[in-house]
């Protein structure tokens, strides 16, 4: 047999789309994965290229019904902000068990703790330059402190006064406690007390001895006096002044061993060491503290982690202060500690006090030896997981403010609530009490909205609600580069929320984070408020175009120059080799060789249509609708 003209595609083809068609002198207008064929286009059979469907429809079946429900816009609202800081991304639905949709990732100057509503949080004030390093609140008759050079002790009063307190004679202050009836001193020669009714300056009383006791600290817990030292753990009951016998003694060769704090739970006394280490002392039925002769570690944090402080909650919880952050520890029935993850980390804390359901925790850097020194707030009222608690910046001591810098070891060291539950801070630089005033301003940054998905999005508007505003209120706006773009701001009198704010064209972004700024007035006694917001974007998914291609598939054929190709059964091999490729579901070139553009698509449909041959083809054959999606 005969073959008529050129033969420019092999006899055996074989599937495969990522090979480009070569030309020879047959004018083909198409290639798919380097199978040559001939347009097909007419009236009746268009070439067609249209914008594929981005948009499906959908049901919404998220944790917060109605945000994916409403058709067109993306949606991500927020009403309240009380769950703390610490969330990176706002993905609900993602399974992440760390989720909350009232989380946000960071703040300073912003009370976050009243659900529906964001404020600016009360100023700190320098009340004295005195260096406290420990602080005894004392209700509202004010507070005892140590300072942190000679350690004599300072009495607080309850209108911000600091006064130098007459110290036990020939005395040096190392630690301070309290119960209902007295104040107590541990310094380097013994233990004193005084009654708390006492006026000021009034004698102390040594109630135990102390030579060659190293580093005294005494709590009262449990209804009784007990002391930590170098020399192991001491209940202070019975006769003095000379010391009973110790309840436990470091074994030799542990090393360096210290108490940072003694604290109770349950039916147990509990010792931290600056080792990480926690001690448990469990009470008897008769409520005496049993002699250990090896300690009873019921938590032991890891090797490079110390404990700096610790404070006990409602005999269930204790708080963990560390050099690396903040732990809530779960009393357990038999008095074992469930010790939980690190709320958040390279922040010290340094010292520990409660208020209602909160604990609040003096905090710096230590990699900063320069700068402001904050106060977290934690909420145990709160509980995202498993022992990981709302947590937010709370309070701050702003050495700018005052002229002081908060510098070096110990910025905060001392925490005391006091005169109607306001917050006592002592320091390195002074003592800096709350005041009823609000701060300048603040800010809170969101969690970064990205959807659930790293698909670019474009960010079109935005609505915050708010109350009408006595101060200035700014919206701005975050992109994924972490450039910051002004979005819309409010000014005295004014009430957010009325319309949405257009945001400026930031082009596709995987994600932005909004970034709200609060003010007081002019006289710091208002502050401004918002109650949420509302974010809308679009996808921004490069579009996708389907196109439609009619193409002839015949056994013989000629092209528009009248050169002639193909044999008898041609067709059929092109046609296998061409559902071949759309079975693979495969990526494949198409290429039109008119205009010399090569496009990756993927096959949608392959249609074979048998027709009479049109001029200038014979044999077996028909019409092909290609259609194709690019990719």
């Amino acid at each position: 047999m005969t073959l008529p003209g050129v033969l420019p595609y092999p006899l055996g083809i074989t599937s495969g789309g990522t090979g480009l068609y070569t030309p020879t002198d047959v004018t083909y207008n198409y290639a798919i994965g380097a199978l040559p064929f001939l347009s097909a286009a007419t009236r009746d059979h268009p070439y067609q290229r249209t914008t594929a469907q981005f948009r499906k429809q959908q049901f919404d079946n998220s944790d917060e019904p109605g945000e994916q429900s409403i058709e067109g816009w993306w949606l991500r609202s927020q009403q309240s902000f009380h769950a703390g800081a610490g969330m990176l991304y706002a993905d609900p639905g993602s399974g992440d068990p760390n989720f909350h949709v009232s989380r946000f990732y960071d703040s300073a100057g912003i009370d976050v703790w009243t659900q529906g509503r964001l404020r600016l949080l009360p100023r700190t004030s320098l009340v004295s330059g005195q260096t406290l390093i420990q602080l005894v609140g004392l209700g509202t008759g004010g507070a005892y402190g140590l300072s942190g050079a000679a350690n004599p002790l300072f009495f607080i009063s309850s209108t911000d006064t600091v006064v130098l307190e007459a110290s036990p004679t020939g005395s040096s202050p190392l630690s301070v406690c309290a119960d209902e009836q007295y104040f107590y001193v541990a310094a380097d020669d013994g233990i004193w007390r005084r009654l708390r009714t006492a006026a000021a300056h009034s004698a102390w009383t040594k109630i135990w001895n102390l030579a060659g006791s190293t580093g005294p600290r005494i709590a009262f817990v449990k209804q009784r006096l007990v002391m930590a030292s170098m020399d192991g753990v001491f209940e202070l009951s019975g006769a003095g002044p000379g010391l009973p016998a110790a309840k436990w003694v470091p074994p030799s060769g542990l090393g360096y061993w210290s108490a940072s704090a003694i604290v109770e739970g349950g039916s147990a006394i509990y010792v931290c060491t600056y080792t990480g280490s926690v001690l448990k002392f469990s009470l008897d039925s008769s409520g005496v503290m049993p002699t250990l002769t090896s300690g009873s570690v019921v938590a032991q944090l890891p090797s490079n982690e110390r404990i700096w402080s610790a404070l006990s909650i409602l005999n269930r919880y204790i708080v963990l202060g560390t050099d690396e952050g903040a732990r809530v520890c779960l009393i357990n029935s038999d008095g074992s500690l469930e010790v939980g993850p690190l709320l958040w980390t390279g922040l010290r804390v340094q010292a520990l006090t409660t208020s209602k359901q909160y604990v609040y925790c003096s905090v710096f850097d230590t990699a900063v030896t320069t700068g402001d020194a904050d106060i977290y707030r934690i909420d145990l009222g709160l509980e995202i997981t498993n022992l990981r608690f709302a947590y937010a910046r709370d309070l701050r001591v702003d050495g700018g403010e005052t002229g002081y810098g908060i510098t070096g070891f110990g910025s905060v060291q001392g925490l005391a609530l006091y005169n109607s539950g306001k917050l006592l801070i002592g320091g390195a630089m002074g003592v800096y009490a709350e005041q009823d005033t609000y701060v300048d301003s603040g800010y809170l940054q969101t969690s970064r909205i990205r959807f659930n998905t790293l698909e670019p999005k474009v960010y079109k508007l935005v609505r915050v609600r708010g109350v009408q505003t006595p101060a200035d209120f700014f919206v701005s706006i975050l992109d994924t580069f972490g450039s910051e773009v002004d979005v819309i701001g409010y000014v005295t009198d004014q009430v957010p929320g009325e319309e949405d704010a257009d945001i400026p064209r930031l082009g596709p972004q995987d994600y932005v984070s909004l970034k709200f700024t609060l003010s007081s007035d002019a006289t710091n006694v208002l502050s401004a408020e918002c109650q949420g917001y509302q974010l809308k974007a679009l996808p921004a998914t490069p579009r996708r175009r389907m196109i439609q291609i009619p193409l002839l598939c015949f056994d013989m054929e000629t092209d528009r120059n009248g050169n002639g190709a193909g044999y008898v059964g041609s067709a059929v091999s092109r046609l296998q080799a061409l559902e071949d490729l759309d079975a693979e579901a495969d990526v494949v070139n198409v290429q039109d060789l008119d205009r010399s553009v090569v496009e990756r698509c993927v096959i949608e449909s392959v249609e074979f249509v048998q027709t009479a041959p049109p001029t200038g083809m014979d044999g077996w054959g028909g019409l092909i609708t290609l259609t194709v999606r690019t990719v």
